[in-house]
């Protein structure tokens, strides 16, 4: 599992999380201060997990 990841689940007790279609959703700003990573580098790995199917991007690729 991906650092990213990790970090986000141990600290999900504290995210705001908005509401997608039923599911909890962070942007990925929001997931880079939360995690205190570069944005650039969190869309990267957004993208990785997107490819190996492990998360799901909304239908119009915002992210």
């Amino acid at each position: 599992m991906c650092g990213i990841l990790k970090e986000f689940i141990r600290k999900e007790m504290a995210v705001n999380a908005a509401i997608f279609n039923g599911k909890a959703s962070m942007t990925s700003v929001e997931i880079a201060e939360l995690v205190g990573s570069r944005h650039d580098k969190v869309k990267q790995s957004i993208e990785r997990l997107a490819e190996r199917r492990i998360i799901q991007l909304p239908p119009n690729g915002d992210f």
